[in-house]
């Protein structure tokens, strides 16, 4: 049958059966795509979930990481805030003896100032120095006895033998309840 077919004809018969296997495949290559995306969405869907709760679960690893961090630090700090509660609240030694100098009256002076210490509490204070009247020595003395920072102050019999040019060496006992 082809044989009856002019040439010009056959050519076109055969252009034609061309492009219909060539459409053919190409609708079989589209469906077969089609048919591949629509059974690989589920499988997307699945593994884009599953990456996202890794990511999700990294980051709350970090997230717990950083909160066993900060409860670490935050029960530190309690244990140093603990530590500061039990150290006694006693004045710097610089205060004790600029209170101790502002209470002398006119005509004191010091030669030297020695503070015990007791398991890190202040212990009493050893002040050595000069008066030019044991006046001014009794007087020093009942001011630092009157003084809220200190409770006692005593100085020896014998510092107040002389008149004049007194040597003294007092002891000063710093009162319990310091404000």
């Amino acid at each position: 049958m082809i044989n009856l077919i002019p040439p010009a004809g056959h050519k076109a018969i055969r252009t034609e059966y061309f492009m219909r296997v060539g459409a053919t495949y190409c609708l079989l290559f589209a469906a077969v795509a089609i048919l591949l995306i629509v059974a690989l969405v589920p499988t997307y869907v699945l593994v884009r979930a599953q990456m996202s709760g890794a990511i999700a679960h990294e980051g709350a690893q970090e997230e717990n990481a950083d909160i066993t961090q900060i409860e670490n630090d935050v029960a530190r700090t309690e244990a140093i805030i603990a530590e500061l509660k039990n150290i006694p609240a006693t004045p710097r030694m610089s205060t004790i003896i600029h209170e101790i100098e502002k209470s002398a009256p006119e005509g004191i002076s010091f030669r030297n100032f020695m503070v015990g210490h007791v398991k890190d509490v202040l212990g009493p204070i050893q002040v050595e120095g000069l008066a030019d009247r044991r006046e001014n020595l009794v007087a020093f003395k009942q001011a630092l006895e009157a003084h809220a920072l200190f409770e006692s102050a005593s100085v020896p019999i014998a510092d107040l033998a002389r008149d004049r040019d007194v040597s003294f060496s007092m002891t000063i006992v710093l009162s319990p309840q310091i404000p």
